[in-house]
């Protein structure tokens, strides 16, 4: 049985509306055939005394439309506050600015408040020098303009005199921004990184939805990350990672963009959606598990040392617009690694057969001899090729590696909008349903 929802209309109230849209479509009891939107509020199919006992327990007339508030007031509120809590469902015109030593930036009720800032303004802004704990969670922030004045959602840089311990990013929504979530610390890449200093920043990112970001043909992504000393990236979703304003794709992003000077981090349950390079490039390496990486130009990068890599899906990576001084053979692979001995096993890797001519699967991969991959599969992959590249050599099927020259039915729709679209506080599906029915169709 479902919890009960008697806002049927899904305006955020309930109101008379409700009231005379389940008296309409009334039953006696388990008639079947009635949805929620009819008045079904506990799921068993009819609309009957429980139902209208649910909607009117929980009346509540009709809710004024949701307010805008000019960003100041919050302004002045996070200047003197460690907590501030914004109405569900309202607007706020500029930018937020953070400054404090301890923030917490929420929407406890409702829907997402939505922060739109002005032209090269970013939406949310981090100014401390000393950040013991930052929090930012049920908060949207949408950017309107698109002629290169793009800022950035939510920004935090360290330097060397400026750092911040934890960082929380939950159920967040950003779109149509340069970058949805960068996060910086300088301090490991300078000289003091030679001598093995660690970030600073420890990073949780779950549950958020970040697409499309936009921008002039440099680096644009749904989170940029430097210098993290640990980074979990869990159940987010990403939709159009670096697309050129206004619309076509741009060689040089990634849905998640780690670079090298920075701790391993993990990224977990995950959905990567028609990035315009990388599905992720993680140069700094970590674990990389249960994604789906789906119309791509590339699947996930993986660098650094030891990477885990396992049990992701990576569908039907398509080629981009041609830029100048981009190598067409460079797209199209399934996984991408650099670095040193990661273990990779049951990842699966479909595509449209013959649509980016011979390209491997797996690419690039450098691996002791008692740490080859395992359990991979390519299907349907480039004219029956050498989809192994391991150790500098390609192998059509190489141990528990296998080719599948066919299309056995692997399922290859993923629905975006679903994740795209997903409400505050609404379960996000796993990943791990849509996997499980891949390897499914090859066993």
């Amino acid at each position: 049985m479902t919890e009960p929802n008697p806002d049927l209309d899904g305006d955020g109230d309930v109101d008379d509306t409700d009231i005379a849209t389940a008296l309409s479509n009334y039953t006696v009891p388990v008639a079947g055939g009635k949805t929620p939107a009819q008045g079904d509020t506990d799921g068993d199919g009819d609309v009957d005394d429980a139902d209208l006992a649910n909607i009117f327990a929980a009346y509540t007339g009709p809710i004024a439309p949701p307010e805008t508030i000019d960003a100041e007031e919050i302004n002045l509120e996070l200047a003197r506050k460690d907590r501030v809590e914004i109405p569900g469902g309202a607007t706020i015109i500029g930018g937020l600015v953070c400054p404090g030593q301890y923030t917490e930036l929420v929407c406890v009720s409702g829907k997402r408040p939505t922060i739109e800032p002005a032209r090269n303004q970013n939406a949310i802004t981090f100014t401390s020098r000393h950040i013991e704990r930052a929090h930012v969670s049920g908060i949207a922030a949408r950017s309107d303009h698109r002629d290169g004045a793009i800022g950035i959602a939510v920004r935090l840089h360290n330097h060397k005199d400026q750092y911040a311990k934890w960082v929380e990013f939950i159920d967040n929504k950003f779109a149509n921004f340069d970058t949805g979530i960068e996060v910086v610390d300088d301090f490991p890449r300078k000289k003091e990184y030679e001598t093995g200093q660690p970030g600073r920043i420890n990073l949780i990112a779950g549950l958020n939805i970040i697409g499309p970001s936009y921008g002039d043909d440099s680096h644009s992504v749904g989170m940029y990350l430097e210098g993290l000393a640990s980074g979990m990236f869990d159940q987010n979703a990403f939709d159009k990672s670096g697309w050129l304003v206004p619309s076509d794709k741009n060689k040089r992003s990634h849905s998640i963009y780690a670079q090298s000077f920075g701790s391993p981090i993990v990224v977990r349950g995950n959905v990567m959606s028609r990035a315009a390079a990388n599905a992720a490039q993680l140069r700094s390496g970590g674990t990389f598990e249960t994604n789906i990486c789906t119309e791509c130009a590339l699947g996930p990068f993986i660098g650094g040392r030891n990477s885990v890599v396992r049990n992701n899906v990576v569908i039907d990576q398509v080629d981009i617009q041609e830029h100048e001084g981009y190598d067409p053979d460079d797209r199209g692979h399934g996984l991408v690694f650099g670095g040193y001995n990661h273990a990779v096993t049951y990842n699966m890797m479909a595509r449209r057969h013959g649509s980016l001519g011979s390209i491997p699967a797996i690419k690039g991969l450098s691996v002791s001899d008692s740490n080859m991959p395992q359990h991979n599969v390519a299907i349907d992959w480039a004219d029956a090729g050498e989809n192994f590249e391991i150790n500098g050599k390609r192998f059509a099927e190489i141990g528990s590696n296998q080719t599948i020259m066919h299309d056995p039915g692997v399922p290859r729709f993923i629905d975006i909008e679903k994740y795209m679209t997903r409400e505050r506080g609404e379960a996000f599906t796993p990943t791990t349903d849509f996997i499980k029915r891949c390897w499914g169709a090859v066993q």
